[in-house]
């Protein structure tokens, strides 16, 4: 990141846009904030995994209107690398942390390295919400985790299966900052169908952009 900074700078003082961009991984590796939306000029890069970050942080402050508190108690599962800003997120709607956990998912089938949402397979989804350690009336799951055009992970668990091993779960794929806004601020008349496309949230390189779709 500090090799870069100086050519980003350069590139907006010579030509008006940054130009050189960091995955997302970079500035969680490094305990870094993402940079401001200014920096990815208009996001050109989501298709690589680059500022779905600041896109899905943006998207989320667009949708906050009034700060309502959540009232539902509230599991989001994630990848390890994003569940920190997930969290920061929201702290806003549950700044002492009593309805909404963050429950990060540590990628056993692929191995703890690959710690991106959109990479997370069904089996390990359900093994954390077995082990979750709070009782809670729903979760959300990262819509990208689900093959594009299908509710299907990648282990060929469907959505429908993970739904019945936990029957007294609601359980939501959430797909942007809006939807994760929405999901958490009015959960009662929360409900995202998949759009043609398919669902995407924070993911490696090569998963689509957003979509939009209906809550």
């Amino acid at each position: 990141i500090d090799q870069v900074e100086p050519w980003q700078e350069k590139m907006r003082a010579e030509e008006g846009r940054t130009f050189i961009y960091l995955a997302d991984e970079f500035y969680f590796l490094a305990g870094r904030e993402v940079p401001p939306a200014t920096m990815y000029d208009g996001f050109p890069q989501l298709d690589n995994g680059i500022g779905l970050t600041r896109s899905f942080i943006g998207e989320w402050d667009a949708a906050k209107e009034c700060g309502a508190a959540c009232s539902a108690h509230l599991a989001v599962v994630s990848g390890t690398a994003v569940a920190p800003v997930l969290a920061a997120k929201a702290r806003e709607l549950d700044p002492l942390e009593q309805n909404i956990f963050v429950l990060p998912v540590e990628n056993r089938h692929f191995g703890a390295m690959v710690n991106v949402s959109g990479l997370l397979i069904g089996a390990d989804i359900a093994a954390a919400l077995r082990e979750m350690p709070r009782t809670v009336d729903g979760v959300l799951i990262p819509a990208s985790a689900l093959r594009e055009g299908e509710d299907v992970f990648l282990d060929d668990m469907t959505l429908d299966a993970l739904r019945a091993e936990f029957p007294t779960l609601r359980i939501e794929p959430v797909a942007t900052g809006a939807d994760y806004y929405a999901a958490l601020s009015d959960w009662v008349h929360y409900h995202r169908t998949r759009a043609s496309g398919g669902y995407t949230w924070q993911s490696n390189a090569g998963y689509t952009k957003p979509v939009a779709g209906n809550r």
